[in-house]
């Protein structure tokens, strides 16, 4: 843990957490608690429901390229280079 000895990747987030509860009392334990909870349901396949298909992704892939940034209408180059 943050290179000081040796820790398994499962228990890592929860060692973290309380580390930082005792570093830094005055921050939301439930809130932080919450959040490493869904990351942990999420890492697990609890949270499959939740998400998208792969191919919701892949549609959109090419509106967030810098490609499909840059097309104007009719697919002419809208973006100087």
């Amino acid at each position: 843990m943050l290179g000081l000895f040796v820790l398994p990747a499962r228990y890592y987030p929860w060692v973290l957490l309380v580390v930082w509860q005792l570093l830094m009392p005055g921050v939301s334990f439930l809130g932080h608690l919450g959040g490493v909870a869904a990351g942990q349901g999420f890492v697990w396949g609890l949270l499959r429901w939740a998400m998208p298909p792969a191919s919701a992704f892949q549609a959109r892939a090419p509106l967030s390229s810098p490609q499909g940034a840059c097309t104007g209408p009719a697919g002419l180059p809208a973006c100087k280079a």
